[in-house]
């Protein structure tokens, strides 16, 4: 996903769009330019899922083991939410 803000040129978005794919996506990836405000959709769904995930723990619900487990076998994902973060997310 590429941040698509209003005052940017078609000509603009279009060579980073191309940039882009040719630098670092597979060939058989496409590169979605949306339109909306923020174009972070990834991230306004992603936070809250793993929020909830932490919650669930929190409250003794699960362990991480067994979210992440839930979530590859029952909503097919191909990594849980704490395995996620352990491979995107640095802590001091």
């Amino acid at each position: 996903m590429i941040a698509n803000p209003e005052k940017q040129s078609s000509q603009q978005k279009q060579h980073v769009k191309d940039l882009w794919d040719c630098q670092w996506l597979p060939c058989s990836t496409t590169t979605d330019l949306s339109t909306l405000d923020d174009s972070f959709i990834v991230n306004r769904l992603l936070v809250p899922y793993m929020m909830e995930a932490l919650r669930i723990v929190e409250r003794g619900e699960a362990t991480p083991q067994d979210v992440d487990v839930a979530m590859k076998l029952g909503a097919g994902f191909p990594m849980g939410p704490f395995e996620l973060a352990d491979v995107c997310i640095i802590l001091d």
